[in-house]
């Protein structure tokens, strides 16, 4: 696929390898697996996707317009004319919910806490186990789209191998965190004006690091 693609004039770009562009029309396009995604000029895009489809079978499935969300990868996506919604599919933190039945439970402001657990070190059964990489797999799959959860998560995948019952604790309160975010979702926009497209963009990275601050195995974050 990489090889017709480059016939027709796409570049691959070393530093992502499912992303390619179109100099000559400045298109984006993004394989994933067999899905296939283009971004830029409408008209450009349509005659790409035409040059596409003469070495590939490939069906268009639907058009980001603005006010009109279409799903992509379990993905929700909403152009809102100057901003693009990434939400999930609905239901789909309902269904994580109701799994460890806390459908009703009370909500929680933050993802996690720093505070020690005082349910010890137990480890939690076969089924409990079962249950637990599950939820958190699930968890995984949403934080592209919920960076807000991205290092509670990540905790918790530590223990995906063995996990007690202080790990289901922190579970329960991330899930009781969702309860209450379930309608949070990430928007994409720029925050400059248009006049300044053209110009250098500074981009400011928060980066927020520890040393050795995991209690069980001593590992810096």
């Amino acid at each position: 696929f990489a090889e017709e693609l480059e016939k027709i004039g796409f570049f691959r770009m070393k530093s992502e390898p499912n992303l390619y562009h179109h100099r000559e029309s400045n298109v984006y396009l993004i394989l994933y697996v067999d899905d296939l995604p283009m971004f830029g000029n409408e008209q450009q895009a349509r005659l790409l996707f035409q040059k596409i489809q003469e070495k590939v079978l490939l069906r268009p499935t639907g058009e980001l317009s603005p006010g009109s969300p279409i799903n992509f990868l379990g993905r929700e996506l909403v152009h809102n004319g100057d901003s693009v919604d990434l939400r999930t599919i609905s239901g789909y933190i309902a269904g994580i919910l109701s799994e460890m039945p806390m459908s009703h439970c009370n909500s929680l402001s933050t993802p996690g806490t720093s505070e020690g657990i005082l349910d010890g070190d137990e480890s939690v059964g076969i089924d409990a186990h079962k249950l637990y990489r599950r939820i958190v797999g699930k968890l995984q799959w949403l934080c592209p789209v919920r960076p807000d959860l991205n290092y509670s998560v990540k905790e918790l995948a530590r223990a995906l191998s063995a996990p007690t019952k202080a790990h289901v604790t922190k579970l329960k309160h991330l899930r009781r965190y969702l309860k209450g975010t379930k309608n949070v979702y990430f928007r994409i926009r720029p925050d400059f004006p248009n006049s300044m497209v053209n110009r250098m963009v500074e981009i400011d990275v928060f980066v927020d690091s520890d040393w050795a601050g995991c209690r069980d195995s001593r590992k810096s974050t």
